[in-house]
């Protein structure tokens, strides 16, 4: 199975059943390859605050304490320049599944920050006065 980011907001798996184009929603995207008791996770994460530049990262995870990752695998230079491939030694019939988990939360902190961003950018346009009329703390 192979794994790697085709533009700053799709996934590529291929060279498996069920081969699919996954459309991440936001910087990143986690990939349950296999069982969630006997499989691996593989973090595909766009530009993120860990990754400076417009590339992809990849990160390979166990599904749980104390179970071992059932295949060989390797992170190659991806034919593409802004991405690498993750190549798994599983058999073809192999599932796997996005996390939505993973998708949620960060989508929940980017919410956050921009209510927070939006409140900093109005209050700044307030003088001191204004904002105690309000009863806002800045």
């Amino acid at each position: 199975m192979k794994i790697y980011g085709a533009s700053d907001d799709l996934v590529e798996v291929e060279d498996c059943d069920g081969a699919d184009e996954i459309a991440s929603a936001s910087s990143m995207t986690r990939i349950l390859v296999g069982a969630p008791d006997a499989g691996l996770y593989v973090i595909m994460e766009y530009a993120g605050p860990r990754v400076p530049g417009a590339v992809w990262h990849a990160s390979i995870a166990q599904v749980s304490e104390d179970i071992p990752i059932p295949w060989p695998v390797r992170i190659d230079v991806a034919q593409r320049g802004y991405s690498v491939e993750v190549w798994i030694d599983c058999p073809k019939s192999t599932p796997f599944a996005v996390d939505q988990t993973s998708a949620n939360c960060e989508a929940k902190m980017l919410w956050k920050r921009t209510v927070t961003d939006i409140r900093r950018a109005a209050l700044a346009k307030l003088t001191p006065e204004e904002i105690e009329a309000l009863e806002i703390r800045p």
